[in-house]
């Protein structure tokens, strides 16, 4: 049949159907047919669920066009099922090259659609007291990219812009505590919401999922918990690492993710752990999970943490040296939450605290080592760190021997080698005091105990260490980082410490 025939025979089937007689009109005819073919072809639920509205069609002879709400929600049902409505637009109207136009009208032409969960600023009323709030840039554009997060960067802002990272519609991002996965996740949420206007985000925690779950459980009100799940553009899940031996609260995620994904939306997920270390999550989950793109953010590399400190530091209007940035970099072992943290605690200071250390101009490398005291020590990473490797460096450090170290000798070397291996075991590997004390051959961990906190009040106070040194460390804070210099160089090599 050829194409002019088929255009005809459509024509006649419509007229009859609408049980009119009359000339092809030039205006829209009834889309009953389309609704009733896409009904049969794709689901009106499925159809409403990708374009946020009740799906309105519109049809003038061979031309058949859905509208959509919004141009993302154009790209989104193209994406999900241009190809099945353009096979439904060949069906009705008979002709071969025939396809359904997506295309928006403004919204007074649409059907009401539920408005987007959103973050609701709540304003102060009159009188009320206002608070000064911290300031926290979550952008993309302020996250510092290195080369230890810069896959992890690149799929966000992805994500961000064309709802999908390369052929994929979801981002997995994990890493240790405190490496920005939350900055991601929240510049995420909000480049999508400027990059596609009108799009419905939600941005919440595992936690916040299982307590909203259990309470729509209780209240018997489970529709409207899963509408405002379901009905989405975008998703983001953080600490999903929380669902860990949830059942119940697994299986009612496995059914949202999956509604998601019918619907076309995009969802980003954080978590500790990467998917199949997560304990006890399902396999469904951990195969949904990882068909994505999952990309880790690791402990920051030096030069990156520097420009993580500067960066921060400027937007907080904390002077610092290059020296103190280094300081504050290199004692926060990679942690962008306790760069933040460091950073707090040295303004804090700066402010409140006045002497020669804080005179009220930059805050060099002494003041912001007093500042920090020893609990900024690089303990996460450490933990591995074997004793006598902490007592061999240090011994080594100044000039020492070992043996001296675990005798009873009260020389003045001696003495300061035997505190400040106290001090490292304690703030670099974590080891308790009875610990140190067996290591070292004293009797009592009080002998420990007594070192750590003498060692940790000489630091704050920045005084020198009193003996001569063959190292350029003349306080004990210096003398401290440079033992921690070489104990990274020594576990840095082939064989750890040995």
């Amino acid at each position: 049949m050829s194409t002019l025939a088929s255009r005809g025979s459509a024509t006649e089937t419509w007229r009859r159907t609408s049980g009119e007689n009359r000339r092809a009109p030039t205006g829209p005819e009834p889309a009953d047919a389309v609704r009733r073919a896409v009904e049969r072809g794709i689901g009106n639920d499925r159809l409403r669920r990708l374009i946020g509205a009740e799906p309105v069609f519109e049809r003038t002879g061979d031309n058949v066009r859905l509208i959509a709400p919004s141009p993302f929600a154009v790209q989104r049902v193209a994406r999900a099922v241009g190809a099945e409505l353009n096979a439904i637009a060949r069906e009705i109207t008979g002709a071969d090259d025939a396809v359904m136009r997506i295309e928006t009208k403004p919204a007074n032409t649409l059907a009401s659609r539920p408005a987007p969960p959103a973050v609701v600023e709540r304003r102060p009323s009159a009188g009320a007291p206002v608070r000064r709030a911290v300031e926290s840039d979550m952008s993309l554009d302020a996250f510092v990219v290195g080369p230890c997060n810069e896959l992890a960067h690149k799929a966000a802002v992805s994500i961000a812009e064309t709802g999908s990272a390369g052929a994929s519609r979801g981002v997995f991002l994990h890493g240790e505590c405190g490496m920005g996965k939350t900055h991601l996740l929240r510049g995420i949420a909000e480049r999508f919401r400027a990059t596609h206007p009108g799009a419905r985000v939600l941005y919440e925690t595992g936690e916040k999922f299982t307590n909203a779950f259990l309470a729509a459980l209780r209240s018997g009100d489970l529709d409207s918990f899963r509408e405002r799940r379901r009905n989405l553009d975008l998703y983001c899940l953080d600490d999903v690492h929380f669902f860990s031996r949830k059942t119940k609260t697994q299986d009612e995620f496995l059914h949202t993710f999956d509604e998601m994904d019918l619907g076309g939306a995009s969802v980003a997920l954080a978590s500790d752990e990467p998917p199949g270390r997560i304990a006890r999550l399902s396999r469904e989950l951990v195969s949904r999970f990882s068909a994505g793109v999952v990309a880790r953010l690791d402990a920051l590399d030096p030069a990156t943490a520097r420009r993580v400190v500067r960066t921060i530091a400027a937007r907080r209007a904390v002077p610092l040296t290059e020296d103190a940035a280094a300081v504050v970099a290199r004692l926060c072992d990679g942690s962008p939450r306790r760069i933040v943290g460091a950073l707090s605690r040295i303004d804090a200071c700066r402010t409140l605290l006045s002497g020669a250390r804080f005179t009220g101009g930059p805050v060099d490398a002494a003041a912001a080592r007093a500042a920090l005291g020893s609990e900024f020590g690089a303990a996460g990473r450490w933990r591995r760190l074997r004793l006598d490797d902490i007592i061999r460096v240090t011994a080594r450090t100044l000039g020492v021997s070992v043996e001296e170290v675990l005798s009873t000798s009260r020389r003045g070397r001696v003495v300061v080698a035997r505190s400040l291996a106290s001090h490292l075991a304690r703030t670099l590997a974590g080891r308790s005091y009875q610990e140190i004390a067996d290591a070292l051959r004293r009797s009592t961990h009080s002998t420990a105990f007594t070192a750590c906190k003498r060692v940790e009040a000489k630091i704050a106070a920045g005084e020198a260490v009193g003996v001569a040194l063959d190292v350029p460390a003349q306080t004990w804070a210096d003398l401290a980082l440079e033992v921690e210099r070489r104990l990274r160089e020594a576990c840095s090599r082939p064989g750890g410490g040995d």
